[in-house]
């Protein structure tokens, strides 16, 4: 699939991959009267983009992440955690002095066990260039005035074969989801107590978000492995694909497009109002598996679907152009809808 990214786009993949998800506990306001685990983020950083916290949901655990402009397209992030121990002290940790070098913290949950212990899952991401990118999840538990590394599965001392990491190619998955899809990876639903970790399988260069699952739920002492699944959410109807090929939306639609096991491509549809959840307004089944057309091509009932059609459009500036990508629907040669992806 043939783009062109401007200089804004390569940027907002930078930003993205800093970041990587932005969950329920993301982005949390610092009130310095009334936060205990409060920590001055103006002092950080200009750019508001590069500099992120987030809070468990018990309120005891807060990590502070940031660009420090450090590092070229290997950042250097400064990575804060502040925790609140048994006796009432808050306590500072700077992450690059634990870990040598500090990842960015996305989100952390707090996991209440049936013995009434506590432990913390953070996702953490780091990259290693542009379009290497890696995620994973961590567990710390509170020790006194210490943060201790524990297991992510049960919060125990076993910290062998975690197997909740991924290694993927950040350009890849920032234009396949038209950068919507760093939600979704390693979700933690704290009431289901159900965990995402993504799976990945191989690319051109780097390994692949299949936008696919091994879920782990919570039985109150680990997490139990559920076997792979689906996005979560997603209808049912949907639910047999190899490979999450394209997904956007436009003012009016949302557009999915799956690679399946036969290599077949699937269009679904729903109205901009809908959610994946319900059943699609429109599925179709192309039998044309090349993957290497500019265009996604899709015909049913006389209509022809036409997916990330690209324009560029000369702006006032000579020798500069908007890039544009559109959902276009035809009957016969006519264009009925002609909508821009957002």
């Amino acid at each position: 699939m043939k783009r062109i990214a401007s200089t804004a786009v390569i940027a907002l993949i930078l930003m993205s991959s800093c970041g990587n998800k932005m969950g329920t506990n993301a982005d949390v306001e610092s009130d310095k009267e009334n936060d205990e685990l409060y920590f001055p983020m103006d002092s950080l950083s200009e750019d508001n983009d590069l500099k992120h916290q987030c809070v468990s949901e018990d309120g005891k655990m807060k990590f502070v992440s940031w660009n420090t402009g450090l590092g070229g397209t290997c950042p250097d992030y400064g990575v804060i955690c502040i925790f609140k121990a048994d006796d009432g002290e808050v306590h500072r940790v700077d992450m690059k002095e634990q870990d040598s070098e500090a990842a960015w913290v996305s989100t952390v949950h707090s996991i209440k066990k049936d013995n009434g212990s506590t432990f913390y899952i953070a996702n953490r991401s780091h990259r290693a260039s542009s379009s290497d990118g890696y995620e994973w999840l961590d567990g710390y538990m509170i020790d006194g005035d210490s943060l201790k590394v524990v297991s992510v599965y049960d919060g125990g001392d076993d910290l062998d074969d975690c197997g909740m990491e991924i290694c993927y190619s950040i350009p890849e998955w920032y234009f396949t989801t038209n950068g919507e899809g760093y939600d979704w990876l390693f979700e933690y639903d704290a009431v289901t107590q159900n965990l995402y970790v993504p799976e990945t399988i191989e690319g051109k260069r780097l390994p692949r978000i299949s936008d696919r699952y091994r879920v782990y739920h919570f039985d109150g002492n680990t997490f139990v492995s559920q076997g792979s699944q689906p996005h979560k959410g997603l209808h049912k109807s949907l639910h047999e694909y190899r490979y999450l090929e394209s997904f956007f939306r436009t003012k009016n639609h949302i557009v999915r497009i799956d690679r399946l096991d036969n290599g077949a491509l699937r269009y679904a549809s729903w109205k901009a109002n809908s959610s994946i959840s319900e059943k699609p307004k429109l599925i179709i089944v192309s039998d044309d598996n090349n993957s290497e057309k500019d265009v996604y091509t899709f015909k049913s009932n006389g209509m022809t679907y036409l997916c990330k059609v690209e324009e560029n459009i000369p702006t006032e500036d000579e020798g500069v152009f908007e890039h544009h990508e559109y959902l276009i629907v035809k009957k016969g040669d006519k264009i009925v809808l002609k909508e821009e992806i957002i």
